[in-house]
């Protein structure tokens, strides 16, 4: 396969997006990657690739990622590769959820937005 090559201009964004990965230890790290590697079997990219991949798509683009992560990993993992911000902002999009295969699964994440809705998302202001 061919080598990808990215822009320094996408190298910076996947930086920004996913320093928090950058910061970890590389034990840490290798986990992480071990994680995206479950997602990635039939992509073509390797862990690296994806993060600037993923860092530089548009929303429609993030939200298919997205449905194929969740109907492979736990929300813990999600939340180890990418902010909770980004996690929740796609997780708890409409447009993914119905992207979820099988149905019991996009149950299950209407249900975890009706809770967060109900729940947390006003939690910053101060509301509950």
């Amino acid at each position: 396969m061919n080598e990808i090559v990215f822009t320094e201009e996408e190298h910076e964004k996947a930086l920004e997006m996913f320093k928090h990965i950058a910061n970890m230890n590389k034990e840490e790290q290798a986990e992480i990657a071990d994680v995206i590697e479950r997602f990635l079997w039939d992509s073509g990219y390797n862990p690296e690739e994806f993060l600037i991949v993923f860092a530089n798509a548009d929303d429609e683009t993030r939200r298919r990622w997205f449905a194929k992560i969740l109907s492979i990993t736990d929300w813990y993992d999600v939340v180890r590769i990418f902010t909770l911000d980004v996690a929740l902002k796609y997780a708890l999009d409409d447009r993914t959820i119905d992207m979820l295969f099988p149905e019991a699964n996009r149950r299950l994440w209407r249900n975890l937005k009706r809770i967060y809705e109900k729940y947390y998302s006003g939690s910053q202001s101060g509301e509950r």
